[in-house]
């Protein structure tokens, strides 16, 4: 089918304008469920805007398609951009309108946007369960679980009757999302293996992350260093940057729990990089903290500065909490495999204004959250 399309692609300057746009978009579409997000970006980009309105692949359509394939990218302020212009076009309770919503949800998720996001999921979960909607409620339930293994809360796996059974793709990215909630859980649960995914690139590189974080969880960093960088590999030649930070986000804490500080950075390097580019927040406080971790002593001001940012980077600051209080009772299985390896060596204090400061026991210096 790619082959097909690319071919069919190739051919358009012989066929009339409409008809042009119509093969270029289908051609697309095909592409980007391929996993080859490149080439449909480059056919989509060449579709110009054309005189009639009513064609298949009108302007919403291709705007839309625009702006998912700018959200596999990474490119997350593009993506905000193209939805904020569709908003405009669409009715407040069209069908596009929800797909609309459910993206929006998706890059809040990735950029660190998370004031607010679980109540947003679980009323749009209760909307698209009352329509009886399996194109909406399976993906907007990833993204629930998915914000609960960051935020280290539980999830239910109960689904309405009829709402069962996911949908293709949907079937594969619930299936992972949730084997990663129940390892941070400290769950039973085996690592996927990553060839029985082959058939979807995406699923192929989350399958990857996936069983990276498993095997770190169960002590096998070694492992889990391999998946990870084999994942994001993948994820790069294919184009899939938010996979790819991802990607290297667990390999960096599979490093970081090993004591591997040099390779810990390289993979950080290449983190900030892309949460710079994309711009992303919630990875540049994720990174911030890991790189905290990899000196023999973590500066106590910084673990401060990470520990406030909880509704960025939930992760993060709950690593960098427990760290300053000495106290591991809120971290998930993964936390306590990266934080494993850190002196707990400080005393932590909340004045009248919010601001923390304390001692670090092993200078006996007093420290602020300000510096």
């Amino acid at each position: 089918a790619t082959r097909l399309s690319r071919a069919l692609a190739a051919r358009t300057g012989e066929l009339p304008a409409a008809e042009a746009r119509e093969v270029r978009y289908g051609a697309a579409r095909v592409l980007y469920f391929a996993g080859d997000l490149e080439g449909a970006a480059a056919l989509v980009d060449a579709i110009r805007p054309g005189g009639a309105r009513a064609v298949v692949a009108n302007e919403r359509q291709i705007l839309f398609f625009r702006a998912a394939l700018a959200l596999a990218a990474g490119r997350l302020g593009d993506c905000r951009e193209l939805l904020e212009r569709l908003q405009r076009y669409v009715a407040p309770d069209s069908l596009q309108a929800r797909f609309l919503a459910a993206t929006d949800l998706q890059r809040r998720l990735y950029a660190g946007e998370l004031d607010g996001l679980g109540p947003l999921l679980e009323e749009r979960i209760a909307e698209a369960s009352a329509a009886m909607n399996a194109h909406h409620y399976h993906p907007l339930v990833g993204l629930r679980v998915r914000l609960a293994s960051l935020q280290h809360e539980p999830v239910s796996a109960a689904a309405p009757k009829g709402l069962e059974t996911p949908l293709a793709p949907f079937d594969g990215l619930l299936l992972l999302y949730r084997l990663d909630h129940a390892a941070r859980r400290g769950g039973p649960v085996e690592k996927p293996d990553p060839r029985a995914f082959a058939h979807a690139a995406e699923l192929e590189i989350l399958a990857g992350i996936t069983a990276s974080t498993v095997a770190l969880v169960q002590g096998d960093a070694v492992s889990a260093v391999e998946l990870a960088a084999e994942a994001g590999a993948r994820a790069a030649t294919r184009g899939y940057g938010l996979r790819q930070a991802e990607a290297l986000l667990a390999e960096a804490e599979a490093h970081v729990a090993s004591g591997s500080a040099d390779r810990a950075r390289r993979a950080l390097g290449t983190l900030d990089a892309l949460a710079r580019r994309f711009p992303s927040p919630r990875f540049g406080v994720e990174s911030a903290l890991l790189r905290a971790l990899l000196v023999a002593a973590p500066a106590p001001a910084t673990l401060a500065s990470v520990a406030a940012q909880r509704h960025l980077a939930p992760a993060g600051a709950r690593r960098a909490l427990a760290i300053l209080d000495g106290d591991d009772g809120a971290l998930d299985a993964l936390d306590r495999r990266v934080v494993a390896r850190v002196p707990r060596g400080f005393r932590r204090v909340v004045d009248g204004s919010g601001a923390g400061w304390g001692i670090d026991l092993s200078t006996k210096e007093v420290w602020h959250a300000n510096g």
